[in-house]
């Protein structure tokens, strides 16, 4: 039988696991600060180079910030860099990863959508208000704002209600923030695509103020085909 010998462990990382550990257990919570580097060190009992490599690998990882002046915090959003680092390296390094990570993409934005009509509030719903009428207006101008057409987006995957379903299109949609940069401009191009856009955010929005889980997933479904057609 082979046996791997247990290596010790090094202090530093000792206050890695306990820091994520409270995180964990919901005894830091985001935007929380931390204690000073001299508190730390007295409550944990370690040196504070110890401490200071510890928060130098937290902020590597997205977990803390150090904010010059003002402390260490717990970051406000870490699901973000935790998923996104990985999705960032697969896109480096992996041939014909773009085609699937846009397929996963639509499968995201489809059930979030189906989970906006049951679990989007009214703050969600007027959100999306505004991006429809900022879209319509701006059609209006004969101009096209990936902006607006971002933020409708964004709020659809927020108002699902579920964190983890709106990271991971967080993540995805910013390692593919190139190619849909380049998707918006050929759809700009053609006054009847922008048309078209506004009409599939129409349906999408209206289905969801409806409560029609089912119509949401189907519109935003057709909606995910048509801009697909305009990155390939």
């Amino acid at each position: 039988m082979n046996f791997v010998s247990i290596k010790p462990k090094k202090l530093y990382q000792c206050v890695i696991q306990q820091v994520k550990q409270m995180i964990y257990e919901g005894r830091l919570k985001k935007g929380d600060k931390l204690p000073t580097e001299r508190e730390l060190s007295a409550l944990l009992g370690v040196s504070r180079t110890a401490i200071r490599e510890a928060v130098s690998a937290l902020e590597i990882i997205g977990i803390v910030e150090s904010r010059h002046g003002d402390g260490i915090f717990v970051c406000s959003d870490p699901l973000k860099h935790n998923i996104m680092e990985p999705l960032s390296m697969l896109f480096m390094l992996e041939e014909n990863v773009q085609p699937q990570l846009i397929g996963v993409r639509k499968m995201l934005e489809a059930e979030c959508s189906y989970l906006a009509a049951q679990n989007a509030r009214p703050e969600e719903l007027a959100e999306m208000t505004r991006c429809i009428r900022d879209f319509e207006q701006n059609t209006m101008d004969q101009v096209f704002s990936g902006e607006v057409d971002r933020d409708f987006h964004f709020a659809v995957a927020k108002a699902s209600g579920n964190i983890l379903l709106y990271h991971l299109f967080v993540a995805i949609s910013d390692v593919l923030e190139r190619h849909i940069r380049m998707m918006r401009l050929s759809i700009s191009r053609e006054p009847e695509n922008i048309n078209r856009l506004l009409e599939q955010h129409q349906r999408i929005y209206q289905a969801i103020c409806g409560h029609d889980a089912p119509g949401a997933r189907r519109m935003m479904e057709e909606h995910m085909e048509f801009v697909k057609s305009f990155i390939e």
